[in-house]
């Protein structure tokens, strides 16, 4: 029990503390003495301590274990113990009696870990499992307590175990010999004589029947009054020490020449009389270390050997360790140009009472190599901090413990900071059978629509992010805790943001594109193959041929050439055969077809070679112009009949005209009745109005059949208003061209537009000083002109009805710019030129489209 190096407590059933062994003592010294405290009082506390394990093992009845803080007098944490509490049962009741705890100052190895893992794990659950067999028997030697390592040992299970004499595990002569220690160990304890416990060589029976030699330290276990109530013991597996020990008696003799050849540096010092080390012994890996040969070094004050300034505090550690039997453990580290070039490893320790060994462990190639794990450790931190794919780490609770720059971005914050205490299970956009899957230890990947709007009400962290990111993410566990579940998780996480809502458009492309194949009045179709085949129809067509879909699809190769008219046949499908070929085709084209009815229809085409269902394909648009056809042929034939009227109006009236006005002209010179010369002068006014408006009507009579070609709008106007102002003297004109090179497709009959605007607008004006505003602009894709006057203007009654040919309330100029106009595809309107007060002049306004690419040529 002395001897054990870790520390061990025995405590009452209320905490207050039985026992401890010396090395319970050397930690707490500043609580001492320990015996007769509760053990919360060791660490300065006043209540028990919120992670004890004797409270919990009080509890439960259950072994339990935790690690604890270890504290100094102040308070202050200094270190870690693994404390292991196990029940003290009375045999009989099966009570807890008490408490023992198993202590394990693990301060340095725990340091160790933290130092050289902190940059990759943050948590790490420390599992110390106790070798050696820790147990209790009462007076009659029956144990009533074991440690589960005792199934290591033994081959028994706990619950085996217990119950057993050491009688049925001993072998005789190892009962014998621990029956009369105990024996011994009684009468002491009840003389109250101070006995002296040592360890015990005995011999245990396995499980199996083979012999286990065990080294045992026991000590009793005393009631509230110091009297005995039990044993405690550890007993230690020391099979391999005995043979280390024969072996080591074996070798002894070797022992010098392993000393001597062994590269490991070792020294042997001494204190002398003064309290001095002195070097007694070194191996020549240690005397070259040093550089010096015997006679220069063995014998010698280690004071006299190693200068100033380290040599001071070298030998204060030293003599510290031969005097109080410590151990000193230090590195020695040599640089040149930021790298190792020699490592050391010196480790300390006292041999004998006066005797204590120095050795010296060269540590280059594992302080090169943690060197390299350093290196390698900021290269994969570089990469998780530079990485583009979002890294986040989070605990075995769901806790966020770690994320790169990446995840930062995307959560709309600026440091890990701004999303302290964030929970991947608190996440409203992470369905709730992924997060059982997560928990359940399952790898989980899936694509999510990330909510910001979620994330800002549930409260998780403020994010200057709004709206929805498309994210795709990966999520495994990482590592598994002693009951199986994760021990953390690792996320990863990619924005496809812009590939989903690419993909989104694209699928929404498409299907307008298929609505508006479907829903078009056009005829669209895909025609493939030689022989000629349709691949693809949309309802316009059949609906125009009258058929169905299904049927157009099923035609033979024979009866869609019987579709198209046999005199447009050879034709029709040339044209398809060069634009597979890639020919130039003229970009529209008609044809005849003949409906699954009979009906002949006239169809224009236009076509184009695509891809389709991966081979060459033609797609084509089919327009009904039957109609078209129709007006055109209507149109011809009353373009005819009206050149044949215009002929007789100009022909026949016009020398009608001519002799009233001949006869007229004589009839005032020869008669000179009163009132005669009057009504002359008003034939003679009628008869040039009459032949003034045949030859207006007769200028336009090929309007129809003139056609269409570029022209420079600004030009023509310019030079219109040009030649008007010359006849036109008594007019003020005002104009304001702003726009220039305006091209656009008309004839000639421009001209003849604002002749007939701007005759108007000063035949109708009845003021002496006669005004007109000329002004053109561009205005969206075509060009906007505008006339205005100082007239009378035209009434709001009037002006929706002034270019409604059958009611003639305009002059036949006007209308005759309204067709013109129209032929170019434009339109005229009347407007006040104040708005709101028809009386202060009219505005007459005409827009013309701009030429198309397709139809710019160079302009006339």
């Amino acid at each position: 029990f002395s001897s054990i190096q870790d520390g061990i407590n025995v405590l009452g059933p209320d905490r207050t503390i039985l026992q401890v062994n010396p090395t319970m003592e050397q930690w707490f010294s500043h609580a001492m003495p320990l015996v007769g405290k509760k053990c919360y009082e060791t660490h300065g506390g006043s209540a028990p301590c919120e992670l004890c394990p004797a409270k919990i093992t009080l509890e439960t009845g259950e072994a339990a274990s935790e690690i604890v803080p270890r504290r100094d007098a102040s308070g202050k944490e200094i270190g870690w113990l693994d404390v292991h509490s196990f029940p003290l049962r009375d045999r009989e009741t099966k009570e807890i009696t008490g408490i023992i705890e198993y202590v394990r100052d693990i301060t340095s190895r725990r340091r160790a870990e933290e130092e050289l893992r902190e940059s990759e794990t943050r948590y790490r659950l420390l599992a110390e499992h106790v070798k050696d067999i820790i147990w209790i028997t009462d007076l009659n030697l029956v144990v009533t307590f074991a440690t589960p390592s005792v199934e290591e040992q033994l081959g028994y299970t706990v619950g085996e175990i217990v119950g057993k004499s050491l009688e049925e595990l001993m072998t005789p002569e190892s009962l014998q010999l621990a029956q009369s220690t105990f024996t011994e160990a009684m009468t002491a304890a009840r003389e109250n004589l101070k006995y002296d416990s040592i360890a015990l060589r005995v011999e245990l029976y396995h499980k199996n029947g083979r012999r286990v030699i065990v080294e045992v330290n026991r000590s009793f276990l005393r009631d509230e009054n110091g009297e005995p109530i039990g044993i405690i013991g550890v007993a230690r597996n020391i099979a391999e020490r005995i043979r280390a020990e024969d072996a080591l008696r074996e070798s002894e003799a070797k022992f010098r020449s392993i000393f001597e050849s062994i590269p490991l540096g070792m020294h042997l010092l001494r204190l002398d009389e003064d309290d001095d080390l002195v070097l007694s012994e070194a191996n020549p890996a240690g005397r070259h270390m040093f550089g010096m040969d015997d006679g220069e070094f063995i014998g010698r004050k280690i004071k006299d050997v190693i200068p100033d300034p380290p040599g001071f505090e070298v030998i204060k550690h030293l003599q510290d360790v031969i005097k109080n039997g410590s151990t000193w453990l230090t590195e020695d580290v040599i640089q040149e140009g930021g790298e190792v070039k020699s490592a050391f490893q010196v480790t300390a320790f006292r041999a004998l009472p006066e005797m204590m060994v120095v050795t010296y462990s060269d540590l280059t190639e594992r302080r090169k190599a943690e060197d390299a794990l350093k290196a390698s450790e900021e290269k994969f931190r570089r990469m998780f901090e530079q990485s583009p794919i979002g890294i986040e780490l989070f605990d075995a609770d769901g806790n966020l413990i770690d994320a790169n720059r990446a995840i930062l971005d995307l959560a709309g914050v600026s440091s890990i900071d701004d999303m302290h205490g964030f929970n991947i299970f608190d996440d409203p956009n992470l369905p709730s059978m992924l997060k059982e899957k997560i928990r359940q230890g399952e790898s989980v990947r899936h694509e999510v629509d990330f909510d910001y709007g979620k994330v800002i009400e549930a409260g998780l962290y403020e994010t200057s992010r709004r709206g929805t990111a498309y994210l795709d993410a990966n999520i495994v566990p990482l590592g598994l805790k002693t009951d199986g579940s994760p021990a953390g998780y690792l996320s990863q996480i990619l924005d496809i943001t812009e590939k989903t809502e690419a993909i989104m458009a694209l699928k929404e492309s498409e299907e307008k594109y298929r609505m508006l194949i479907d829903s078009s009045l056009q005829g669209i179709a895909i025609i493939q193959g030689d022989p000629i085949r349709i691949s693809f129809a949309n309802p316009a067509l059949a609906k125009t041929l009258g058929y169905t879909v299904g049927e157009l699809l099923n035609l033979k190769p024979s009866e869609i050439q019987q579709v198209v008219h046999h005199e447009d046949r050879a034709t029709f499908f040339q044209r398809f055969r060069d634009i597979l070929v890639e020919r130039p085709t003229p970009g529209f084209f008609e044809a005849r077809v003949t409906r699954k009815d009979g009906e002949l229809l006239w169809l224009e085409f236009t076509a184009g070679k695509v891809t389709y269902a991966g081979a060459p394909a033609i797609q084509a648009a089919f327009v009904d112009v039957t109609d078209r056809k129709k007006a055109e042929m209507s149109i011809r034939t009353a373009n005819e009949r009206s050149i044949l009227y215009l002929d007789i109006l100009g022909h026949d009236i016009t020398n009608q005209l001519q002799a009233i006005l001949g006869g007229a002209a004589l009839l005032r010179h020869t008669a000179g009745g009163p009132g005669v010369a009057e009504q002359l002068v008003q034939i003679l006014e009628s008869a040039e109005k009459c032949a003034k408006i045949i030859t207006k009507v007769k200028i336009t009579e090929d309007l129809m059949t003139v056609p269409l070609a570029p022209r420079l709008l600004d030009d023509v106007l310019r030079k219109t208003f040009e030649m008007m102002a010359a006849v036109h003297k008594e007019v003020q004109f005002i104009s304001d061209i702003q726009a220039t090179e305006a091209t656009i497709q008309a004839d000639k009959f421009l001209e003849h537009i604002f002749n007939n605007v701007i005759d108007n607008a000063i035949d109708k004006n009845p003021h002496d000083i006669k005004k007109v505003w000329i002004k053109m602009i561009e205005s969206g894709n075509g060009y906007e002109v505008t006339i205005e006057d100082n007239g009378p203007g035209i009434s709001t009654r009037l002006k929706p009805k002034l270019f409604d040919t059958s009611r003639r309330f305009g002059g036949v100029g006007l209308h005759q710019a309204k067709h013109i106009i129209e032929k170019y595809g434009g339109r005229i309107e009347a407007y006040d030129r104040v708005s709101g007060q028809p009386g202060r002049g009219a505005g007459i306004l005409m827009w013309f489209p701009k030429t198309t690419r397709r139809e710019q040529k160079t302009p006339v």
